[in-house]
């Protein structure tokens, strides 16, 4: 898994965050499926520094490549309002491999005028 979170939020622009997630392809001879159905439940779960509970946001496919097995999950967040007062955001991405719940860790990315 790959991921590099964005240094700052810019508020009153929307941003993106994304996730890129590889596999080893099955031999073609084998019968696995799709590669990307081996992940489910993709979820961006986000709150802001003036609020205590996650919302839960689903991720969509941005990308996915057969030959090298590298998918690539975006969302897109609305703005934030510059004269809210937040100072952060605070977010995880969990998702569900082969049956196998995984999470990032909590990445914390500051709220900026610029």
């Amino acid at each position: 898994m790959r991921y590099i979170p964005p240094q700052k939020i810019i508020c009153n622009k929307e941003w993106k965050t994304e996730i890129c997630v590889s596999l080893t392809l099955p031999d073609p001879k084998e019968k696995y499926g799709k590669f990307v159905d081996r992940y489910k439940d993709v979820n961006i779960h986000i709150r802001d520094s003036l609020n205590e509970n996650y919302i839960n946001v689903p991720m969509i496919i941005k990308k996915a490549d057969q030959a090298t097995g590298e998918i690539i999950f975006t969302t897109t967040m609305k703005a934030i309002p510059c004269n809210t007062g937040i100072e952060y955001v605070e977010y995880y991405i969990d998702f569900i491999f082969d049956h196998n719940y995984q999470r990032t860790k909590i990445y914390k990315i500051p709220v900026s005028k610029k």
